[in-house]
């Protein structure tokens, strides 16, 4: 994927993620895509960011490796929505299933869920 390519689906992604309209300034939004921009290098062309050049910005689902390798999955990041006995169970990411975190260093690399398939409407 070109990097023309990767920042427009990047602001894509910004400026209207998962069907909801960005919620910031014009500035705030120029900043994000900056920063985008300088990191580029650290997203593989396959798409996949390691977890030690950056993480995600927005909490939300991703897709990850895990460090063993054996397996990809989608998970949360950011703060979970179940509680235990009535308290949030921390921060980071966590699974889509059970309310459980991962370990900080379980996960090597992480990337954005792929638009979802559209057919040709020709």
């Amino acid at each position: 994927m070109s990097d023309k390519r990767k920042i427009y689906d990047y602001i894509k992604r910004t400026i209207n993620p998962y069907g909801r309209p960005f919620d910031g300034t014009a500035y705030e939004l120029g900043v994000k895509i900056i920063d985008f921009i300088e990191n580029i290098d650290g997203e593989k062309e396959n798409g996949w960011i390691p977890v030690t050049e950056r993480l995600p910005e927005e909490d939300g689902r991703y897709l990850v490796t895990f460090k063993n390798g054996i397996k990809v999955c989608m998970v949360g990041y950011g703060s979970c929505k179940r509680t235990v006995l009535g308290y949030p169970i921390g921060h980071g990411w966590y699974s889509l299933e059970e309310a459980q975190y991962y370990a900080k260093d379980s996960i090597i690399a992480w990337m954005h869920l792929p638009e979802p398939y559209k057919e040709d409407e020709t």
